[in-house]
């Protein structure tokens, strides 16, 4: 009897050929995925990885040292990537989203439609205590690296978990210049 296969070739089975013919196959199969390792290394238990979450705020401010349009009052619409880099726990995460945006969003909050003002800028923080404005007054001229350097402060301060090893901050002052820095713990 002649038995045609999906194939469309004529082959004879009566003697179980078709089973020598497919665990053939198979072995053929698993000798091609022996040349790639990494499918048969069992996983490492270490297993580094980086996640990150985008935050976004309206701030206000003024370089009064600049030489340009920086000096004059103007504001801009903030967008900073926090990046964290760690082991992952059993749980299959380095760290859950909701428990950094608990760490970060307090931070945000503060500068969220406030005025960042150098401390010896005397004229601006009495015209904003005037207007009664919300302000954070800092002892640096607020240029994005220096707010980047703020936020990375702010945050090394607060407990991360242990398997957290290096956290980076990166800050969009427009949408095509930013500030970045990163810290080790």
């Amino acid at each position: 009897m002649l038995v045609r296969t999906r194939r469309g070739s004529g082959h004879d089975h009566r003697d179980g050929s078709w089973q020598q013919h497919r665990l053939w196959r198979v072995i053929l199969c698993l000798r091609q995925l022996q040349m790639h390792k990494s499918f048969w290394e069992p996983t490492p238990k270490r297993c580094m990885m980086k996640i990150a979450k985008d935050f976004h705020w309206e701030m206000g401010h003024r370089l009064p040292e600049h030489f340009g349009k920086c000096k004059n009052i103007h504001g801009h619409s903030y967008k900073m990537i926090v990046e964290i880099e760690g082991d992952v726990q059993q749980s299959g995460m380095i760290m859950d989203y909701y428990d950094l945006k608990k760490i970060v969003n307090p931070v945000v909050d503060e500068l969220d439609h406030a005025f960042m003002v150098f401390d010896g800028d005397t004229e601006i923080i009495e015209f904003l205590k005037k207007a009664g404005s919300k302000k954070v007054i800092v002892d640096f001229q607020s240029t994005v690296e220096n707010i980047c350097r703020y936020f990375l402060n702010k945050l090394k301060s607060v407990e991360f978990p242990s398997n957290v090893h290096k956290l980076k901050v990166k800050i969009y002052e427009t949408h095509d210049d930013y500030a970045e820095e990163e810290i080790e713990f």
